[in-house]
């Protein structure tokens, strides 16, 4: 599942779930993603939604993230 948070943050983000290797390669190709705060950083990511990563992957990740947290 994805979390939605701004009020920790100074921009809108949202924390997603993915296998360790997608994190890695996320915060290597994009500015806009960081280890997610207070969670497994192996394992989840925030996004600023202002910044580098396409509205398209946004919702891939989303969908990704609630399938991994559903199974």
């Amino acid at each position: 599942m994805p979390i939605l948070s701004g009020h920790e943050f100074p921009d809108d983000q949202v924390t997603v779930k993915a296998d360790p290797e997608r994190v890695t390669e996320l915060q290597h190709r994009f500015e806009a993603v960081h280890p997610a705060y207070k969670l497994n950083k192996r394992y989840w990511v925030n996004i600023s939604l202002a910044g580098d990563v396409p509205d398209e992957l946004i919702r891939e990740l989303i969908e990704d993230s609630h399938d991994l947290v559903a199974s």
